[in-house]
Order: C-alpha cells, then sequence, then structure tokens
C-alpha cells in the first residue's frame, strides 16, 4: 500500500511569476493555473522543494508565505469557497452555491473550509491574484486574466464574512 505524505510546500519551477515556494496549494494554483508549459511540484519539507527547484536551474527563488490548510474540520462546518471564479466568495451550499461559480470557468479555484479557513483562503487567492497582476503590469511580457478581476476583501467579501462572525482581514 503506498502512503500519502502530506504536501506542505510547493516548489514553482516555472508559472506566471519568478521561481519560488509556496506554502499553499491555493497560491501555487492562481500562480501556474492557465500557464503553458508550467513547472511545480509539492513537497513535504522545505529543503525538497528547495532542491527541486535546484535540479531545474533555479539557484535563486522566493518564498512566497500564503495561508496554511491546517487541519480539516469536521463536514458539517464547512463553507464552500470559490478563491477564483466567475464571483469569488463564500457559500454555504456546494450545488446550488459554489458549483455554478466555478462550472466551466478557466482556473477555477475552490475548497470546502471551516469559516475561519475559507476567509483566509479567498484573501490569499485575492492577494496572489493581486500580486500576479502587479507583476505582469511591470514586465514587458504579455499579461493573462488571473481572476474575474472584482474580488475586493473590503467590498465584495465583507457581507459574507460577517454573515461568518469574522472580520474583514
Amino acid at each position: 500500500m503506498v502512503t500519502h505524505k502530506d504536501k506542505h510546500f510547493y516548489a514553482v519551477a516555472y508559472g506566471r511569476t519568478y521561481p519560488l515556494i509556496a506554502q499553499s496549494w491555493a497560491d501555487t494554483w492562481n500562480l501556474v493555473s492557465g500557464c503553458p508549459g508550467n513547472k511545480y511540484r509539492g513537497f513535504s519539507t522545505f529543503q525538497e522543494a528547495k532542491e527541486y527547484l535546484n535540479c531545474n536551474g533555479c539557484t535563486t527563488f522566493h518564498f512566497y508565505e500564503g495561508m496554511s490548510d491546517g487541519p480539516k474540520p469536521p463536514p458539517r462546518s464547512r463553507d464552500y469557497t470559490v478563491g477564483n471564479g466567475r464571483q469569488t466568495g463564500i457559500y454555504t451550499s456546494y450545488g446550488t452555491g459554489a458549483e455554478p461559480e466555478v462550472t466551466r470557468y478557466s482556473h477555477a479555484c475552490h475548497k470546502a473550509l471551516s469559516a475561519a479557513q475559507a476567509a483566509a483562503f479567498v484573501e490569499s487567492c485575492v492577494k496572489t491574484n493581486m500580486h500576479v497582476r502587479s507583476m505582469s503590469n511591470n514586465s514587458d511580457s504579455a499579461s493573462e486574466d488571473v481572476g474575474s478581476g472584482d474580488s475586493d476583501i473590503d467590498g465584495d467579501l465583507a457581507p459574507q464574512l460577517e454573515r461568518l462572525g469574522l472580520d474583514a482581514l
């Protein structure tokens, strides 16, 4: 029987930005999704991720601190979180809430998480998308759409966070 190792570090040798190591799959997904020829892999240790980048010719890299997934809550306490979709947000159901927002949407990213984790996941996705957009605007290369473009933690998500009993992050 094959045992599954938890992945805590994601090395991106080639994606939408410079080589980096991220701690969150949400961040990694936004950095590689839709990028032709992307090259990334998940690892259980930082050292393994660093060695992967070195083997791929990346002698220097950045460490991208994102949210940590943490332990998984019981299913009843989960909200359905859309980090990248038609409408970024936190939904109480999948079928009538999150699913229509991600179905047939390029590079959609969603997860079932507890309320506190959901807010952090959305914030992480929004920040990563804004970071990628700012880097694309500052480079000579052609930019690609990495999200809905109207994600705003303080605006669009404030009512949802309030409903969950959380402050805007």
